[in-house]
């Protein structure tokens, strides 16, 4: 399932530019002066969700992001590391979407694009047949490297997530591509 309520012209802003293939970079790690790594301490990450709906990516995340680069440029040393769900249909939906969005990413270099819930697809992997698991784990990671990232939002029903941490989440370690998992609370 790909979330796109109220989207409208997807047909138009599928249609690459002619001749032009995208690829996308992420900004690099803070150094670690920014953050130095303790283990004594926890860390949070702030995520900004609902980038699996195509509609959100189109709207409000769209103006949210202009903000972000506004503020982020008047103030730099209030600008907080932020990452950003990204819904991988966007690549295929609306490649010039994508480019817009890394490029404001590079004026901050503070942002950061993860999958969302829950990985390829709005879905509930932990429900799913192995073999079904299998090809959505291979498809997270065909989106994860079109998109430079190495994370996703995991999504899945209370009483599933037993299920999901002891058989799901562990095949992500065959290949090594998705290295992290943040559970929607």
């Amino acid at each position: 399932q790909i979330a796109s309520n109220g989207c409208n012209n997807l047909a138009f802003y599928s249609r690459p530019p002619k001749g032009k293939k995208h690829s996308y970079i992420q900004n690099p790690n803070p150094p670690s002066y920014y953050v130095p790594f303790n283990r004594s301490k926890t860390y949070i990450t702030f995520i900004i969700g609902d980038g699996d709906n195509v509609n959100f990516v189109k709207g409000e995340h769209f103006h949210w992001m202009q903000q972000r680069v506004k503020r982020c440029t008047e103030e730099p040393s209030k600008c907080l590391p932020l990452a950003w769900t990204m819904s991988p249909a966007v690549l295929d939906l609306a490649p010039a979407w994508m480019r817009w969005y890394f490029d404001q990413s590079y004026a901050t270099e503070k942002e950061w694009f993860i999958l969302p819930p829950s990985g390829d697809t709005y879905a509930y992997p932990g429900e799913m047949s192995n073999s079904d698991q299998d090809l959505f784990i291979k498809n997270t990671e065909i989106d994860a490297n079109a998109m430079n990232t190495s994370a996703t939002v995991s999504w899945e029903f209370f009483l599933t997530w037993g299920n999901a941490i002891a058989n799901f989440f562990p095949k992500f370690g065959r290949n090594g591509i998705i290295k992290a998992c943040f559970a929607v609370n």
